[in-house]
This record gives C-alpha cells, structure tokens and sequence, in this order.
C-alpha cells in the first residue's frame, strides 16, 4: 500500500474527500485500527500462555528452578509495560520478547496505525480523446456575425466585470476543442484539458508620426505617403485624445481617407495624445507647441500552432504554449476589412444612414465610454477606441505622452477588441478526434511515510520477536503433560512427598511476602513419573541445607490457625477504583467539553501546519490514551478470572465445573465471556464485555477527529460612510452628459446572458448600504465579511391594462397613416378611477413594412403641473409598457405619381392591444449580509419587523429616486431613428423589451404573428426586471446617500475560511456511550467486587499450591493421576465430589486454610470474616457454622 501510494499520490482519490462511500471512509478511518486491536486480541491470547506456562518451563528446566523464578511467578497479573523488565532481570527470554510484542502492538502499532492514512490535494493527468472544431463556416455567415456586441463585450469586461467569452484571453482567442466524453467527474473546478489549438492574435506595428504646424491647423505625416492635414483638437480637459481611422464616416470628425492618403494605407490608423496648456480656451491655440506624442499604427493579424489548457468549468484560458512559429491570418478566416471599420467608426456599415438591416438591441446599440476615463479628463468627443486604450489599462494621463505606452495601450485595446470579434465567429458544427490530456486536482487519502515506515519497522520486530517466540517454545524442555489451566490441573501436580507437602502446607496462609521470603532460594523442579503406562508431572523439592530448610518449615510450629490480614490485589481496591472511575469521568467530561466548544466555535484550530504533529495529535496522542483503558480492564478481568472460582468456594457447594475445574485463567478475558455466561458468573462476563468494548472505544476515537474546510467568524468593526438617506441632489447627469445610463441595462443584460456578477452591493433584487472592507484593519488572508446593513428594493406592483380589465382599460390610437399617435389609461383605484394621459408621438411612415406589425413602447404620462390633481401625481409616479398588434397595407397612390419622402405610402389597422400599468414603491429594510473582499453580495437574510415607515418612504428624496427610475425606464432614445417603430420581425426595439425576452425566453410580446402571452407570465417577468433595474441603477450613481459622521460605525464578523479540527458526530456518540458504560461497570465492579477472604492472592503457582497442600482433594487427585483431565473431571462430577475454602484438619493432622472437600471443612468464610478488622464478626460465624451445618 505505501508503495501503491507513493506512486499513485494516494489510494483513494475524490474531489471531495467527504463525499468517499461510507466503505472507504471505513477502510482509511477505522479499519487499521479494528486490524490492530483484533490482532492484539490474538496476541494478547499468546501472551497469556506465555506468561501463564512460563513456570512450568522454569521447573522443567534440569536441576529445576528457584520459587521466586518459578512457583511464585505472577506474570499474567503484572502491569503490560512492566513485565519485560522483570523478564529481563530473570532472563526469562520467552516472557521478555512476548511482552514487548504487547507493548509494541498496545502503543506503537494501534496508536499509530490510526494516523497512518491521511488526505491531501494533489494534481493528475491523464490521455483523453479531444473534439476538435475545425475550419469556421462561410465568409457571409462570419460578416452577419460581426456586430457592435463585440465593442460592448469590451466595454464591459474592462469596466463592468464581465468574464471573458471561452477560448479567450485578452491577448487572443483559441479554436474551441472539447472532451469526446463529457461526464459529472470531468466537470469541475480543478479540472482542464489540454489539446492542439489555433491562437488567433493581432499586433500594432506603429512609427512615430511626423508632426508640423500651418497655421491654424496641424498636419502629421508617416513618411510613406500618408499625410493629414487640417487637424485642429479641442481642448477642453487637461489632455486630448484621438483615434484616426482610415475609413470615412459621417459621424466621424477625422478620418485618414483623404487624396494624400491612399486606400493602400486603409489598415492604418493616427493614434495621438497631447497634453494642453488650456490657456485661452480655444481649440487650437493651446497647441501651439504641442506636447505629447502620434503614432501611425498598422495592425497585423495571425495564427500561431500551441497547446492550449483550458479550465472545464467555465472553459476559461489556463495557459498556452506555442508549437509553431506565428503565420499570417488568412484573408478568408474573416472580413477584416469590417473588424477595421466597426472599431474604427463605432458602428455597423450603413447604420449612420439608416440603411441596416434590423438586430437585437445590444447588437447595434453602442455604449458610450467616455465618463469611464473621466480621470485623465480628456477632451470631449472621443471615439470608443480612445476611450478603450486609454482605459484598458488605468493609467495616470502623463504616462501616456510616452510612445511606448501609448503603443502598448492601443495594442491591448486592438488584441481584446479582436479576440473577441473572433470569439464570437459562427463555427462549424463538425468535430474532428484527436488526442490531448485531462489535468485534474483531487483530494486523496495517502498513506504517511513516517507512520507508515514506524509501523513497518514495529511489525518487522514483532515479527522476529514472533519467530523466536515460536522456535525458543518449541525447544525448551517442558514436563507437562497436559495444559494446567485449572485447580485441579495444578492441584494434581502436587506430590505426596511428604517433605514437600509439609514445605508448601506450612504456608497455607502466609502472605505472598512472607511466602517468598521463606522460599527464597528454594529451588522446586516438576518430575516425571509414570502410572498404569501413563506419563505424569509431580512438583518436588529440592534438597536444602538444613538451615535453610528450618527456615522454610518454621511457620508449622505458629498456632494451629492462625489470624490473618486478608489479601487483596491492589488493582482491585476502592482507591485504584477511585482513581479508574474518575480518570474515566474526566476523558468523558473533557470529550463533551472539546465537542461543545467545536460546536460553539465551529470548530478548534490545527495543532500546527505541519502534517505530521496534526497527526501525532489529532490521531495518535488520542488513540494511545484510549489504549491505556482497554490493558487495565484486561488485568481486572484476569484478576476476576483467578478469583471467581474461590469465591463459588467461598460462598459453599459450588459445582465442579465453576470451581475446582473452571478455566477461565487459561484464556484472554475477551474470549471468556461465554464460558461466564455459562457458568452465571454475569460481572465477570460482564467485565469480559468491557475488555471488547474497550477495543471498540480505541477504534471509535481513532476516527475520532476530523478535518473540514469551514468559514471562521471573527468579531471586528466596519467603518460606513453613508447613511440609509437618499440626497435631493441624486441624479444621473453629470455635467449635462447622461451618465451610465446604458450601464444599467447592459449589466443586467450580461449578468442574464453571460453569468457576469452583478456590480458589488447589488442582489437581484437589492441594492444594500456598502461598509468598509478595509483588509488592513482586519486579520490577514482571503475573507469575507458579515454585517447589518440597509438595502433599497422597489415592489413594482405591475397590474394588466387591456380594453376589458377590471383593474384599469387603455386607448391607443392613431391616424389611418399612424403618423400620429395618441394614448390614456383609465386606472381604478381606492379613490375611484383616474385618467392618465400621454403626449402625442410621431412616426415616421415611410419604413413601415407590410403585412403584419408590431410595435412596443414603455411610456410615462404628462408630467404633473403646479396644482394638478392627486390623479395626475398617481399617474406620473407610474410606469406604462404597451405593445400593438397591427396590420399594414399599402395606401393607394395615383398613376404616375412619385410620393415625396414624407408622404405617408402605408394603412395600419388595429389588430391587438396588450398592456400593464407598473407602480414603483420603495421598499427600504435592514439585511444581514455577506460580502467578499470586493463587495459582491454572497448571501443575505432580511431582518424580520426591520422595514422602514410609511413616513419615512414618501420622503422626497426617496420619492424622487423612484421618479428617477421611471424617467430611465421610458425616456431611452435611440441613436439610429427607431424611438417609435413598427416592425414585422422579432427584435425588441428597446432595451427593457429586450431583456424582457431574455428574462421570458420567448419573442411573444415582440413577434406580430405570435399571440400576446398571459398576464401571469409577463407581469412576474417584468416585476423581476424592474427590480434588477433599479438595483443596478442605485449602485451607480454618484454618492446618492447622505454621508454618515466619521466615528459612524457598525459591528460584524470577518469570515475567514481556514481547516479545522472537528468531530465524528457518531463515533463521539459512541466514545461517550462506551465511557458512560464503562463509568457504570467500573462503579459496579468495585462495589460488588469479590471479598477479602484469602491470605494471599491466589495469581501464582505456588500460592494456589499452599491452599491444596495436605489435603484429601490432591490425595484423590493422585489416585486419579492415570485419567486424562476430561476423564477425571467426569469422574469427579459422578462422584458427587463438592468442595470448598474454609478451614480444615489437613493430612497431617494439622489445622489448615485452604480448599477441602466439602464435609471436612471445619468452617468456611462468608466475608472478609476471618479478618483481623472484624474479630466479633469471624467469632460469631465460627460458633454458628458447626450450628448449621449439623
């Protein structure tokens, strides 16, 4: 797998890693640790026979060996990470490799395989077959797409933020390619495709012009042939500018066509930029002496061979690399000739004279971009292209007097220009494969080299400690024959040697230290013997001085039963409890204190940026302490496991099968849980489920913590510098110019058709308050920002007009020639009905052609006069659309008569009338908004009861922005002679009918022959429009709020994206149900805990040997010897045989603690009775057992 990962950058591969099916998510997040801790299980079972057989090879060894390294050896009991130290210092090889393969799995291998996958983002590739358009279609198609769009597409991407068409760039547009196969996996943000393409590219060769006076005009010359004279500027701003085509036009003040500039110089153009002394006013005498620069320019068109990557997602330009030199353009690619004279002119050839042929709006409505380079305050009138170089890229004015610069603008402006007159070029529908490349990013989960290369290195030396743990088994000398896995099975290898019973019975209630200090230096050996042709095990001592053996059989001369002080391992006592309970309380508080303050904080902050510390401490650090819990309930369940069979001792008549021959010390308690089930020993398999669970904790808090991409709200303070009041002096003219008029509906135009973002501030519906988004005073890094602002809405209120409506009827009528026109509407309203009138219109008729026609305008009544009615002032506050259905034919002339130019040639007859009245009211309330850096809206949420007052809203400044509104919306005129304008086709012959069809998607209300569409469906539509409109409009005028003091502040939140830690809301459910579980069995356990009865803890060898010592049971036992354990446990059972702990008269005659048959027992201990801290206790039971049991 590391192999695998490091090759590939990751195993499993995403765009987004959470989006993973629940198995893999499984396979990365939780099973290596289910791996780890199930091999620990199997390991742990080894280790216990390790540890648990360990004294029996001791005494097997030749010449046997001491107690303390046999007979009194506690292994099984002994704190994991403590017994290969011990094993260490008695070379007990066996036990030492065995422990360190427990505490390699238990804190090496499960802590760290739970950090060993991790994910990252990564880049890849791979072949794909490419479509590739090929050549464009015919010359005539190509000129019927060249139109003034381009010129506004340009307007817009350098000045209202629209996006570059696909394929382009500023520099060039591409030949478009696709992928053969388009899928949801091959769509997305971090996905491109990289194919052979055509650049399509252009270049100015320019030439300083040479520049003389004849007074009072300038002439310029290139030096080829090419000479212009006349020349006389404005100079009514600091600088002048002009952009000289060759073409003529009338509508253009210079032009290169002239006698003394030939047609050979048609693709020339006279750049010039001079700066003025604007000291008299007049137009030439400030150029005198003449500062600033002309250049004669001639552009050069090309193609050039590259490979092209484009981002999928909105197939915008990532990069190019050519492959090929760069080739002249052909002359059939496109007309350059009419590229040259649309950006030259401004306008389509013939549109000056009325003569083209109909568009769409946007397609021969050029905007005017002269307010856009208002600070280097040139001289008005400008052409586009002046406007376009010189605003393309926002330099101060001097910077222009250098020729390099000025080159360099009027080359960006051409190459902008003319990649998107490309762009824009009908292609050829047929497709040619090829060959190219998909790069993508990705989030992977990879496998982390320095976890990966630990665990290695651990499972290697658990490996070898495996192999010699196998082999060095197999080869010791081992006596035993057969597992000694319960009492009996140890019971019978004690031997009837008197010496060593007399030995080990002497000391049937020391304590475990008295037991060692007495057999220190004992040695004992296991030997063999056989019986009826069977091979048996006997444990024997060995020959001591006699000093030393005084010593041992000292303790046979105390009192016959003496008193003692009950043993009881320490793990089991109430204070450890204490402290297991509590440490257990406390993970389980502070879990539930780390997942609120995720919750309240959206998250906690990365430990650090470094990949490998968020893994120790998000991953491993929690994993090892969750370890920890799983090797203490183990010990508790294998002290239980030791002691449940002597307390069914204790508490009298217990079954065989429950005591004398229960083998739960042989196995790990995970694996005892249904042997205590079956023997309703229900807290010790109870405890045994704890041991499971414990495991089940480990892995649930292995996958415990997460990392998620999500937004950070910091407290700050915004500055705004205005206030929620619309000034009296808002307007959108400035100087006498109209003023981005036309912005407003080519930015609804392209945000409708091209996705283009609105200008910031501006919602579909809203215009909101801007605050200061001022980077420096917040925190650094990408941000967006969170407030209570103000936003500014209209409710347009749009009801139907037709001749039978109930909410108002209209009268539109003309004179048979439809030379004049005349219109009202009669409205009903809650003071009854009103007449609103309109201005009589007049048309032209000579261009109204036959048959069907249409015609729609938005119209305004007759402004309100001093003391006009409330009617008027309803009436003048409203917005009017109409559209006519008509008829036209021809009117009849006399024989041989020519009609003069005015002379009416058509007859119109009404055939269909469709209407509605809109009123715009303000609409004024507080919003929660979210911005980015730049102040486009992201989201908002409006403030319940926060709308502003009647009172407030009939003010009249917020009562002339309305009126403002209105006034743009009907009183648009047309540059071309179309205000009023009958057709028989199904352009829109304004912009709000224009995007009314974007916003319906139909041509309905604009096609003669198409029924009008219900009101339903165009009133919502229109509704729609005018709020865009007037959020659009609001943004930008010219400081229309009041402004606001300069201590005006307001609070908010800067948001900040970053990675941070979070929870598995299910396996922290789970963590916290395990710890509440384990809180309630730990609490039970110590509680109900089994009592102090013994002198010594029965966990070794030789202390579960002093209790059998000089008894009847090892007697019988010793005659059982030929029988195999099944066999004997059988036999026992049929005999009837019970058995319990108590005290007794042993073989020797002497009194005894320890285990007995049943009826020899002189009594028994019902509690920690015979203990020195309860003699009234211990007496009274003594007195009423004899009692009972007769």
């Amino acid at each position: 797998l590391l192999t695998a990962s490091s090759a590939k950058g990751g195993i499993f591969f995403a765009d987004d890693i959470n989006t993973l099916s629940i198995a893999k998510i499984f396979a990365y997040n939780y099973l290596p640790t289910l791996l780890a801790v199930s091999f620990g299980i199997f390991w742990g079972w080894i280790d216990l026979d390790v540890k648990r057989l360990e004294p029996y090879f001791q005494l097997s060894n030749p010449g046997g060996a001491e107690a303390s390294n046999s007979l009194l050896l506690h292994y099984p009991i002994d704190f994991i990470a403590l017994v290969p130290i011990k094993a260490a210092k008695r070379r007990q090889w066996n036990v030492f490799f065995a422990g360190i393969i427990v505490v390699l799995i238990s804190w090496v291998v499960t802590p760290l395989l739970s950090g060993v996958f991790a994910t990252h983002t990564l880049s890849r590739s791979s072949p794909v077959n490419m479509l590739r358009n090929l050549e464009s279609t015919s010359t005539q198609e190509k000129e019927d797409s060249l139109n003034a769009e381009f010129m506004n597409s340009a307007y817009s991407i350098i000045w209202l933020g629209q996006k570059l068409p696909p394929f382009t760039t500023p520099q060039f547009s591409l030949s478009p390619f696709t992928l053969e196969e388009l899928s949801v996996e091959s769509v997305g943000e971090n996905v491109t495709i990289s194919a052979p393409s055509t650049a399509y590219s252009t270049e100015l060769l320019c030439s300083p012009a040479d520049i003389g006076r004849a007074d009072p005009y300038f002439w310029m010359s290139n030096g080829q042939g090419c000479n212009v004279t006349d020349l006389s500027f404005m100079s009514g701003g600091d600088y002048t500018a002009q952009y000289i085509p060759w073409f003529n036009d009338p509508y253009l003040d210079y032009v290169l066509s002239r006698p003394t500039c030939s047609r050979s110089f048609a693709n020339n153009f006279l750049a010039v930029f001079l700066k003025t002394s604007r000291s008299t006013g007049n137009e030439t005498s400030d150029f005198e002496s003449p500062n600033g620069v002309a250049l004669f320019c001639e552009p050069r068109y090309y193609t050039q061979a590259v490979n092209a990557t484009i981002n999928v997602a909105d197939l915008s330009v990532a990069s190019t690399n050519p492959v090929g030199p760069k080739e002249e353009l052909s002359k059939d690619f496109m007309n350059i000739t009419m590229f040259e004279y649309i950006i030259g002119t401004g306008l389509l050839p013939g549109v000056s004279s009325n003569e083209a042929s109909r568009r769409e709006w946007p397609q021969k409505t050029m905007l005017d971009p002269f307010m856009k380079i208002s600070k280097v305050n040139v001289s008005w009138p400008i052409s586009n292209m002046v406007a376009f170089g010189l605003g393309i890229k926002e330099q101060e004015g001097d910077a222009f007097l250098n020729a390099s610069v000025l080159h360099s603008s009027f080359e960006a402006a051409h190459q902008l220009l003319f990649a998107l007159a490309v762009s824009g070029l009908p292609r050829d529908r047929t497709m040619r494969l090829g060959q190219g490349q998909k790069d993508y990013r990705v989030e992977s989960v990879y496998i982390s080299m320095p976890f990966a290369v630990v665990v290695e290195v651990a499972l290697g030396l658990i490996a070898l400690m495996t192999l010699f743990v196998l082999v060095y088994a197999r080869r010791r000398p081992s006596k035993m024959p057969n597992d000694p896995s319960s009492i009996a099975d140890i019971a019978s290898l004690i031997p009837q040697d008197p010496r060593c019973l007399n030995d080990l019975a002497a000391n049937h209630s020391s304590s475990m230290g008295i037991l060692e200090e007495k057999f220190k230096g004992h040695r004992f050996q296991l030997q063999e013997t056989f019986s009826r042709g069977q091979l048996h095990a006997k444990i024997v001592s060995q020959q001591l001085p006699h000093q030393q053996r005084a010593v041992v059989t000292e303790g046979a001369s105390e009192e016959d039963c003496p008193r003692f002080r009950p043993a009881f391992p320490y793990e089991l006592s109430h204070p450890i409890g204490v402290i297991f309970v509590a440490a257990m309380l406390g993970l389980l508080l502070s879990l539930g204190l780390v997942h609120r303050n995720i919750h309240r904080q959206n998250g906690l902050p990365l430990p650090s940026n470094n990949n490998i510390i968020q893994q120790v401490v998000l991953n491993y650090i929690p994993t090892a302490i969750a370890t920890l819990i799983e090797p203490f309930w183990v010990l508790l369940g294998r002290l239980l496991c030791i002691f449940q069979p002597f307390e069914h001792l204790r508490r009298g008549r217990p079954t065989l099968s429950a005591s004398l021959n229960a083998r739960y010390s042989s196995l790990p308690p995970q694996l005892v849980i249904w042997r205590a089930i079956r023997g309703r020993d229900y807290l010790l398999s109870l405890l045994c489920v704890m041991t499971v669970l414990a495991n089940i904790f480990t892995v649930a808090v292995s996958g415990l913590f997460q990392q998620r991409f999500v937004d950070v709200y910091v407290p700050t303070h915004f500055s705004q510098t205005f206030l929620p009041e619309f000034q009296n002096s808002t307007s959108f003219l400035s100087n006498g110019r109209a003023s981005n008029v036309e912005d407003v509906f080519y930015i609804t135009k392209v945000n409708l058709t091209s996705r283009t973002p609105l200008p910031p501030w501006v919602t579909e519906t809203h215009f909101f308050l801007p605050f200061e988004l001022d980077q420096s005073r917040h925190m650094p890094g990408p941000s967006n920002f969170r407030a209570l602002t103000t936003g500014f809405s209209i409710e347009p209120q749009c009801r139907e007009l037709n001749n039978s409506s109930s909410n108002g009827t209209f009268n539109f009528s003309f004179i048979k020639d439809s030379t004049n026109v005349s219109s009202s509407v009669s409205l009903d309203t809650d003071q009854g009905p009103i007449l609103c009138e309109f201005l009589d219109d007049n048309a032209s008729n000579s261009t109204i052609p036959l048959g069907k026609v249409a015609l729609e305008h938005l119209r305004r009544p007759l402004a309100p006069t001093p003391g006009a009615a409330a009617s008027n002032v309803t009436c003048d506050a409203m917005i009017f659309a109409f559209w006519i259905h008509a008829v036209s034919t021809s009117l009849a002339q006399s024989p041989g008569t020519i009609p003069s130019e005015n002379e009416p040639t058509n007859d119109i007859s009404l055939s269909g009338m469709f209407g509605m009245a809109c009123l715009p009211v303000l609409k004024i309330s507080q919003f929660e908004v979210t911005v980015d850096r730049l102040g486009n809206i992201l989201d908002t949420k409006e403030v319940p009861g926060s709308e502003f007052g009647q009172q407030q809203l009939v003010s009249q400044p917020n009562k002339n922005i309305v009126e403002q509104f209105s006034s743009l919306m009907v009183n648009l005129e047309n540059p071309v002679g179309e205000f009023y304008l009958w057709h028989n086709d199904t352009f829109a012959s304004d912009w709000p009918n224009y995007l009314l069809k974007v916003l319906t998607n139909s041509s309905a209300l604009t096609d003669p022959n198409s029924p009008f569409p219900e009101f339903q469906d165009t009133g919502s539509a229109m509704e729609d429009l005018l709020q865009r409109l007037f959020a659009v409009m609001v943004s930008l005028l010219v400081r229309p709020f009041e402004p606001a003091p300069p201590s005006h502040q307001i609070a908010g939140f800067q948001i900040i994206g970053e990675w941070r830690v979070f929870m598995s809301e299910p396996m922290f459910y789970l963590a916290a149900c395990l710890l509440s579980l384990n809180i309630l069995v730990a609490s039970t356990l110590y509680i109900r805990r089994p009592r102090g009865i013994l002198p010594r803890a029965p966990t070794s060898l030789g202390s579960i040997v002093a209790y059998c010592a000089a008894t009847n049971m090892v007697r019988e036992l010793d005659q059982l010897r030929h029988l195999s354990p099944k066999a004997r446990e059988a036999y026992m059972e049929r005999c009837g045989r019970v058995y319990g702990f108590g005290r007794f008269r042993g073989t020797d005659g002497k009194p005894r603690i320890g285990i007995e048959e049943w009826s020899r027992l002189d009594s028994i201990f019902p509690d920690s009775a015979s203990s020195q801290h309860n003699n009234f206790a211990s007496h009274l039971w003594e007195r009423v057992y004899p009692l009972l049991r007769r």
